[in-house]
């Protein structure tokens, strides 16, 4: 049905797909549409939120950023993903580096000209996010709960974009904002549990490193609790 480079050109683009994670981006867009309905503006048509050309801009911003995001983030871990994701990381390998890099620069200007469509504080906002991920990804991630804190809350400001955008502060919105800053959390402990033997031998300060899994696993029951505080204040 196809024929050799047709199915390498494919592959390519599975691989790139793979890098970009385009499934998590899927989720993130669906979950910043039904926050914006259901929480942050349950007063407003449905149809108005859905053609809301500015929401749809912030939206595009925050996926290509993300999506941004992945890439550096594969690209600084590369040889760490060999060790830990062996399989995935061969599939990740069928995009060069330089290509890697030239998707990262053009996913960032996409996302730039999608804030600029909306506001220069926009802008300014989503440059500051892109450079919060490069640092993250570049530096901070091998610190010793640093590199934890600083990925549960780049994963969130997505949803702060858009919770500027409608300007609803209330109490509710932040006490959601906190539980999912947990859960994150404690979904990045996880990953740093599965990628023990990686972390270890690239140096990375993690806190299974550092204090090992008995310890990592009481923490994540700790996180666990105060998630089902939270949980439970923001529906009372």
């Amino acid at each position: 049905m196809f024929n050799r480079k047709q199915k390498y050109f494919f592959f390519k683009l599975f691989s790139l797909f793979s890098v970009v994670r385009g499934y998590n981006i899927l989720i993130i867009i669906i979950a910043q549409y039904l926050t914006s309905v259901y929480i942050l503006a349950p007063e407003l048509p449905i149809k108005e939120i859905l053609f809301d050309v500015n929401l749809f801009m912030i939206v595009l911003a925050s996926a290509t950023a993300i999506a941004s995001g992945y890439i550096i983030n594969n690209f600084y871990d590369s040889e760490k993903d060999l060790i830990n994701r062996p399989n995935k990381s061969m599939l990740d390998r069928l995009v060069g580096q330089r290509t890697k890099l030239n998707f990262y620069f053009i996913l960032n200007f996409l996302s730039l000209l999608s804030a600029l469509f909306v506001s220069y504080k926009a802008t300014l906002f989503f440059f500051l996010f892109i450079f919060g991920i490069w640092f993250y990804s570049h530096k901070l991630k091998k610190y010793l709960f640093i590199g934890n804190f600083v990925a549960a809350t780049l994963a969130v400001i997505p949803l702060f974009a858009v919770f500027i955008y409608y300007k609803n502060f209330d109490l509710v919105i932040f006490v959601h904002a906190t539980f999912l800053f947990i859960i994150i959390s404690m979904r990045e402990l996880v990953k740093d549990l599965e990628n023990l033997k990686g972390d270890l031998l690239q140096n990375y300060q993690t806190i299974p490193v550092i204090y090992g899994s008995l310890v990592s696993k009481k923490i994540l029951t700790f996180l666990s609790l105060l998630a089902s505080a939270s949980y439970l204040f923001a529906h009372s």
